[in-house]
């Protein structure tokens, strides 16, 4: 896969098609196929070089920041492995001395920018929601996000050796960066297509958010009596390319939420609320977002919840089959030294490595604490500090495992981490109050809330990194790298992304807004991050700590989700699938969040259809020469980009209408030419991909 998109990573667990011919139509046997390394263990190529540690740092910080504004936007990330072994292959070949292994190193450290800005995206806006920080602060971002990178890198190494040597799981998308790997050395790679997109998806953001010539919305609400009814359109280039990338079960999923949710749920909850008396005079928009905010986003958490639940719960299966298969395959020379491809970071300073990250990891909570007043003494402090570590160590190595195991199985973008962080947030809760550590005070509970939130977002980290190397290690095992400078340089890569993360966040909140929660008065609300993972983990946390969730709606959810497993299970046998988790997040996120999103998956449906009518299955020399994905990838990154250096001026200038050129009067003309570039951009994915 090339683009990864957290909160759908579990919709496609149990596809058949997906298991016959994954998504971007590589056959599976292609990709099983065994194969020595690119590169002999006999060789000893130079793999960590200074070019290697520069573009490393530069990839994984960009990538990093691209991926914060799409995880804030819609939930989105774009898997760094192939753009950046693309780029790298690209700009290497500008200099004399340089080789595919430095490309495998440099796509290795890229990852993890991709990697910590999810996780931190996903979970630390929590912070600002519930109102505990008022801002990014850069230090306690950096020690959060840097020590719990690292500790996931640590956890991966032993994981490496046993995960790798399990015939069942077959790394799917770990084999393909691989191939993609040696086709680009092999002459196959194409900047192209990756260039063009990132330009024009740049382009049309700035001409949308920025100059504002474009829209990238039409908002159309009106009133029925005591409801309101209508649709959010978007434009966002980036969600378009998104929605080609994921493909067509997911969209119809999304589709499927959306109707349920926008179409059928909303106009009951109005029903049943009321109309206030000033619901009459606000525009329709302004009502509709705040019946939104306050009910019907629960009723998509409640979907969201049990669908998770029910994900892990169907998997837990494949999971301790896995974990009791015999690895049959031993050293016959276990005195031997082993192959330049088999060395991983030694085993007593993974060890050493946990100690001193646990020893920082309590060093830090106790600054954090010690000032706090959550009701318990110093001595209690200091144990809750350690149970914390406890915690983290104990979940975050047992997400690792499933993380790393899962995506063996159906590769990172299906790996279940989103709803695992639920459930990771569930269970700690649920443990504070096993060992009454709630306080009777409301403000002690808040602090207990953003005690609650950092270990999440360590656990969160860690689980990320260590899915996203054990990805990169099977990788870099069918080229023929050497696994600890690969694990040495996704820490380089985790470090130099947790030190942007920070003022990157801050940007983005400063200049935009997030889930409701404004810097300023007289934001823009269109403009607005929704958030949507940070929002539910912050309502999960809240609602066990307090008993104070929107029950009634979630109750609602559950009920649905209910329904659509029932569906999903009559539906499996015929060949179909209806994804619990893509209908929830239909119901949660806005329409005009969805709606582009689904367009781009009826687009990759259009391709898929047509490429069925030519080929059966596509070979992986073929795939290649499909730009489409690489065009949708650097739609994504562009508009990505242009949102993060967007937030600068309008930050310096206080307002995201700064550089507004288009006259109000005009508005017409500017909905009329964003929905032009929607239809040009599904246009263009579309013959780009033959």
């Amino acid at each position: 896969m090339i683009c990864r998109l957290l909160p759908l990573q579990w919709f496609s667990v149990y596809n058949r098609s997906a298991f016959k011919k994954n998504q971007v139509g590589i056959s599976v046997s292609d990709l099983n196929q065994d194969v020595k390394p690119y590169i002999s263990a006999s060789e000893s190529l130079p793999e960590l070089t200074i070019k290697v540690i520069f573009l490393s740092i530069i990839l994984a910080c960009i990538l990093a920041g691209a991926n914060c504004y799409l995880a804030l936007k819609v939930g989105t990330t774009i898997s760094a492995s192939i753009p950046a072994s693309v780029i790298s292959i690209g700009i290497l070949r500008f200099f004399k001395q340089s080789n595919i292994l430095e490309s495998t190193m440099v796509q290795t450290a890229a990852s993890a920018g991709e990697g910590v800005a999810a996780a931190v995206s996903f979970v630390l806006p929590a912070m600002i929601l519930l109102h505990y920080w008022q801002h990014f602060p850069y230090w306690e971002t950096l020690m959060i996000t840097m020590l719990g990178g690292v500790l996931g890198v640590l956890f991966s190494v032993p994981l490496r050796r046993v995960l790798l040597n399990i015939p069942a799981l077959k790394f799917p998308e770990g084999t393909a960066i691989g191939k993609v790997l040696t086709a680009c050395a092999e002459g196959g790679g194409d900047l192209g297509a990756l260039c063009w997109g990132a330009l024009v998806g740049g382009l049309v953001s700035f001409c949308q958010a920025g100059f504002q010539i474009f829209t990238d919305s039409l908002q159309v609400w009106f009133r029925v009596g005591q409801t309101f009814m209508g649709i959010g359109v978007g434009y966002n280039p980036a969600l378009v390319a998104a929605g080609y990338i994921i493909g067509i079960e997911v969209g119809l999923s999304l589709l499927t939420g959306v109707v349920i949710g926008w179409v059928m749920v909303l106009p009951a909850l109005f029903l049943h609320f009321g109309l206030s008396s000033s619901d009459m005079t606000r525009d329709a928009y302004t009502v509709v977002m705040d019946m939104w905010s306050s009910h019907l986003r629960f009723v998509g958490v409640g979907v969201m919840f049990v669908g998770g639940i029910w994900t892990l719960l169907r998997l837990i299966k494949p999971l301790l089959d896995g974990w009791q298969a015999p690895i049959k395959k031993k050293s016959s020379s276990s005195g031997a030294t082993r192959l330049r491809t088999d060395r991983d970071i030694p085993g007593f300073w993974i060890i050493l490595g946990v100690i001193v990250v646990s020893i920082a990891i309590y060093y830090f909570m106790w600054t954090q604490m010690k000032g706090l007043d959550l009701g318990i003494s110093v001595l209690g402090t200091h144990g809750f500090i350690l149970l914390v570590i406890g915690l983290i160590l104990a979940i975050g190595f047992s997400l690792s495992t499933v993380c790393g195991y899962f995506t063996g199985m159906v590769g990172s973008t299906n790996n279940p981490l989103s709803g695992v962080l639920i459930i990771a947030v569930a269970l700690i809760g649920a443990l504070f109050l096993l060992f009454k550590l709630l306080p009777p005070h409301l403000h002690h509970i808040l602090h207990l809330l953003g005690v609650l939130i950092v270990i999440t977002a360590m656990i969160a980290t860690a689980a990320s990194i260590s899915n996203e190397n054990i990805q990169d290690l099977k990788a870099g095992q069918i080229m023929g790298a050497t696994p600890w400078k690969q694990q040495i340089v996704l820490i380089l890569g985790v470090v130099c992304s947790s030190l942007t993360i920070a003022p990157v966040l801050d940007l983005l909140f400063q200049a935009y807004g997030m889930a409701g929660v404004y810097p300023r008065a007289g934001m823009d609300p269109t403009q607005m991050l929704p958030a949507p993972q940070a929002s539910l983990i912050a309502s999960v946390a809240e609602g066990i700590l307090t008993g104070h969730l929107e029950w009634a709606m979630i109750s609602l959810g559950v009920v649905i989700a209910a329904v659509l497993i029932g569906v999903d299970e009559w539906l499996k046998p015929r060949g179909y699938r209806l994804p619990v988790l893509a209908v929830g997040l239909g119901i949660y996120l806005p329409t005009d969040v969805m709606t582009p999103v689904i367009a781009g998956a009826i687009v990759s449906y259009l391709v898929n259809r047509s490429m069925r009518q030519r080929h059966d299955v596509m070979s992986l020399h073929e795939y290649q020469h499909q730009n489409g994905l690489l065009l949708a990838c650097g739609l994504v990154a562009g508009a990505a980009l242009m949102g993060v250096i967007l937030a600068v001026p309008f930050v310096l200038m206080g307002s995201s209408n700064a550089l507004s050129i288009m006259p109000h009067s005009l508005h017409q003309v500017a909905t009329i030419l964003g929905f032009l570039s929607l239809l040009a951009i599904c246009r263009w994915l579309y013959r780009t991909s033959f």
